[in-house]
């Protein structure tokens, strides 16, 4: 695997936001590591390759001075990045395929939640989500929440566990992630209540949270140099992760790309969404 971090650009400013957080994880976590930037486009789309660039429209058939223009965006944003050593890649293709395709030579991707708006293709609910459901390579993903920061952190960080083995890789790298700057962990446990009667549900529930309880500690036993602190929640939904992150004033969640049963489908699905687009830190997804 190459000591490198891929960075998926879109030409955008909102693209750009992660560039902080390469910085940052180049300093420690990553050091030694060389960064890569990615540029994919379509040809049918070419004339939104570049808003700020002006290029004659007659220009966008010519492939030859579309790979000018878009290795010249990406020399620049190297000079932004300096003195990071970094190498500039593009690509011709649908973004998700081409950074999946990438993703898995690379021991970590990050990339914007969103990208170009209007009539752009890098969305939410496309591209990241789609990069996040099909690599196995951790995947950090930083949104325009995270942007008001003054500047990234690793102080206090949530992991989101429901006991599976994918749980457990995500506390093993938020450790990694934290250890060096002595990082608070903050487990959490979202236990969804099930649908029968009230004294039926009431025994399942505490049964239920007193064994994610356990499972919690054991998980935190694991870890001897970080403070680890568990919390099990009662929830019908596993969005409360969001309040969570914001009364913990999280740095950074980490959490598995699936789970079980009905975690499952919230780190799928529309909640993965929802997460992705809302949470006021970066979400490192681990899978």
């Amino acid at each position: 695997m190459k000591k490198k971090i891929l960075v998926p650009l879109d030409g955008s400013e909102l693209s750009e936001i992660v560039f902080p957080w390469v910085r940052f994880l180049v300093e420690k976590i990553y050091a030694e590591h060389k960064v890569t930037l990615l540029r994919t486009f379509e040809l049918p789309s070419m004339v939104y390759l570049l808003p700020e660039v002006s290029v004659p429209t007659s220009s966008f058939y010519n492939q030859d001075r579309l790979g000018q223009v878009v290795m010249e965006y990406l020399e620049a944003k190297k000079e932004e990045l300096a003195p990071l050593p970094v190498s500039c890649r593009l690509a011709i293709g649908e973004a998700a395929d081409e950074i999946v395709q990438r993703a898995e030579k690379y021991p970590l991707v990050v990339m914007a939640s969103h990208g170009r708006g209007g009539l752009g293709k890098w969305l939410l609910g496309s591209v990241a989500t789609k990069v996040v459901r099909a690599v196995t390579t951790p995947v950090l993903i930083v949104g325009a929440e995270s942007q008001s920061k003054d500047a990234p952190a690793l102080n206090r960080i949530v992991v989101a566990v429901d006991g599976s083995e994918v749980s457990q890789r995500a506390f093993e790298k938020a450790c990694e992630w934290g250890r060096p700057y002595g990082a608070e962990i903050f487990l959490y446990r979202a236990v969804s209540q099930v649908e029968l009667s009230h004294q039926l549900m009431l025994e399942d529930n505490i049964k239920t949270a007193s064994k994610a309880e356990k499972e919690l500690h054991d998980l935190a036993e694991q870890e001897t140099e970080l403070k680890v602190e568990c919390t099990v929640k009662e929830t019908y939904g596993e969005a409360g992760i969001l309040d969570f992150v914001e009364e913990k004033k999280a740095d950074l969640l980490v959490m598995g790309s699936h789970g079980k049963s009905g975690f499952q489908r919230f780190l799928l699905g529309s909640e993965t969404e929802k997460v992705l687009q809302h949470a006021h830190c970066p979400v490192l997804v681990v899978h």
